[in-house]
């Protein structure tokens, strides 16, 4: 999960239905094409669905309430409980919440399919415990969606094996002072580390493990 701002687009007219083209492209420039809670991106925001913050379930009045619709893969959104547990999910669009900081994303270095999410303090708000349990459901699903988690996590593992490549290909251009070499990777490490990549927070704690070997 990131931390995204909805003021950067303008809330679209949501009369009958909250999947238009308009509220589809809003929300891709929003979550930057990604699920927003697996970080799974896609070419295009079309390519996902439509969550409810708070669910139907939990208040109907909220449907086609912009600020309650956020952008979601189809796997998470067949995962997510269809209920809000009591204190409710930690929420990326809120200022008040930082799901960059409450939250310790890990991926250890030889288990690359394995993501492991843990709480940064020792005794987080309620927010924080639910937000972990859904994270780990997304991951590894239930008995109806293990199969798709465990798809979700080889495709986890394959970026995290490009970027411990390139980072490799990176030290080896810096110990032969190889400018080009190490600017180009430099580069490409650097966009496998923005917010607008996948899984943007699991290749950065990728990425501080990996650097704090080579010290």
């Amino acid at each position: 999960m990131i931390n995204v701002d909805r003021s950067i687009v303008q809330a679209p007219t949501l009369e009958t239905h909250y999947r238009t083209e308009e509220s589809m492209v809003a929300l891709g420039e929003v979550f930057l094409n990604k699920c927003y809670i697996c970080e799974r991106d896609a070419a295009s925001p079309a390519n996902f669905e439509i969550d409810h913050f708070k669910t139907s379930a939990d208040d109907p009045s909220l449907r086609l309430e912009w600020s309650n619709l956020y952008l979601i893969c189809s796997d998470c959104n067949k995962s997510r409980l269809k209920r809000t547990p009591t204190g409710g999910f930690l929420d990326p669009c809120d200022d008040e919440d930082d799901v960059e900081l409450e939250i310790v994303y890990q991926l250890p270095p030889y288990e690359h399919d394995c993501p492991s999410f843990y709480a940064a303090e020792l005794e987080p708000r309620i927010k924080v415990v639910n937000s972990l349990e859904q994270l780990n459901r997304m991951h590894y699903g239930t008995k109806r969606t293990k199969m798709k988690c465990a798809s979700l996590r080889e495709t986890i593992s394959r970026q995290c094996k490009r970027l411990l490549s390139l980072m490799l290909k990176e030290r080896r251009a810096f110990e032969e002072s190889d400018q080009a070499a190490l600017a180009e990777s430099g580069t490409e490490i650097d966009r496998m580390l923005s917010i607008n990549a996948p899984f943007t927070m699991l290749m950065r704690s990728v990425a501080a493990q990996y650097r704090m070997k080579s010290i």
